[in-house]
């Protein structure tokens, strides 16, 4: 696997000393207590991690990538596991993980790109871009764009007509099979995660660029981040290079089952793209940096709403942190990014319920993360 080019992000591997003590910091977020250099802060979750880590490793309760850096400077990226059981093909730091949810940050970068560009507006109704085949004419007229962002516009899931259809959806354009318009409460009143809704802003970014949305994508974020090692892949199949995810079945007496009869065929605009931690970073790098959004157009997705304080558009928002958390059998996926100290703190997984474990320990040990980054989104 060719290992991925950090575009214009200067990144670097650091060699951080391990002999320090172990201390308590961080205590508002990703950053260092009253009393602890940056870098003395720094080495001690080096110092945890290294240590840590093995030990989870060998009582098998992790499989994945552990990421951690301060602004360009790499401080910690390890592999763990086998990314494809039958063959023992080992994870690498170069391996694809599948983010689940968490590619939903790609997907408002892309509508915020088109804001930008004056193709569309955060308060336009969808019913201006998605005719009868997609919605209803009421749901078309009551819901906004930033409904859909922010998981106000009172839309739900997919999955029941999912299950049905997984394998004949192959396009955005596909999933007009499976998505239900009915409205669970008046749009912009309350908060309820909706995968529907991301969908819908697929389709949207498909209307409003010409374009796939899978091309916009990497026309407009992955290339332009030097993110070589993300996109959206056949994942009903294993692949050189992707992770293929693992859970055990409590329907079948907890036997352990591979996830690529679940996936469906490819991911779409409410999940599934596949990436490197280290492609993430130079996602996370470019966003600070306002490589690819005006810091005005950054702030709107970085800022908590009324109705929805924990979520921005497109990003989770913790107490110091932004980012996105992923969850599916198979796959976990934890993307960080504290804009106060620079940290980047990356956790992907493909065996289920094995990342969580770590983050909860890192929030205890060093409260780094505060409760709201407990539990993955679905899907």
């Amino acid at each position: 696997m060719k290992r991925n080019v950090p575009g214009s992000f200067p990144v670097r591997l650091a060699v951080v000393t391990l002999a320090l003590p172990l201390v308590t910091f961080l205590e508002e977020g990703c950053t260092p207590g009253r009393n602890l250099p940056p870098a003395e802060a720094d080495a001690a979750v080096v110092r945890f991690l290294s240590t840590y880590m093995p030990k989870l490793v060998k009582r098998h309760d992790f499989n994945g990538v552990v990421f951690f850096a301060r602004d360009e400077t790499v401080l910690f990226h390890q592999a763990y596991g086998l990314a494809y059981r039958p063959d023992a093909v080992r994870n690498e730091t170069s391996t694809r993980f599948n983010m689940a949810s968490a590619s939903k940050m790609f997907t408002a970068v892309a509508v915020a790109k088109l804001e930008e560009e004056g193709r569309l507006s955060f308060d336009d109704m969808i019913g201006k871009y998605l005719g009868s085949d997609w919605v209803s004419p009421e749901v078309g007229r009551k819901v906004l764009i930033r409904h859909l962002l922010n998981h106000t516009s009172g839309l739900g899931m997919y999955w029941d007509k999912y299950d049905q259809s997984a394998d004949q959806i192959r396009t955005i354009d596909d999933y007009r099979l499976v998505v239900s318009d009915s409205l669970a409460f008046e749009p912009g009143t309350r908060y309820q995660y909706s995968n529907t809704g991301y969908i819908l802003l697929g389709a949207i970014i498909e209307k409003a660029s010409g374009e796939t949305y899978y091309d916009f994508v990497r026309r407009t974020i992955f290339e332009p981040c030097g993110m070589a090692s993300t996109g959206f892949y056949r994942t009903n199949e294993a692949q050189e290079g992707l992770a293929v995810g693992y859970f055990k079945d409590k329907d079948d007496r907890g036997k352990l089952k591979d996830n690529l009869w679940l996936h469906g065929v490819i991911g779409a605009s409410a999940g599934g793209a596949w990436s490197t931690a280290s492609d993430l970073h130079c996602f996370l790098l470019a966003m600070r940096e306002d490589r690819i959004l005006s810091s005005r157009t950054r702030e709107k997705l970085w800022s908590a709403k009324p109705t929805s304080p924990k979520y921005g558009y497109g990003f989770q928002i913790g107490k110091r942190w932004v980012g996105h958390t992923g969850g599916f059998p198979g796959i976990e996926a934890f993307v960080y990014y504290f804009p106060a100290s620079g940290h980047s703190w990356i956790v992907m997984s493909n065996f289920f319920d094995s990342a969580l474990p770590l983050v909860k320990k890192m929030r205890k040990r060093f409260n780094m993360l505060r409760a709201e980054s407990e539990e993955a989104a679905a899907g």
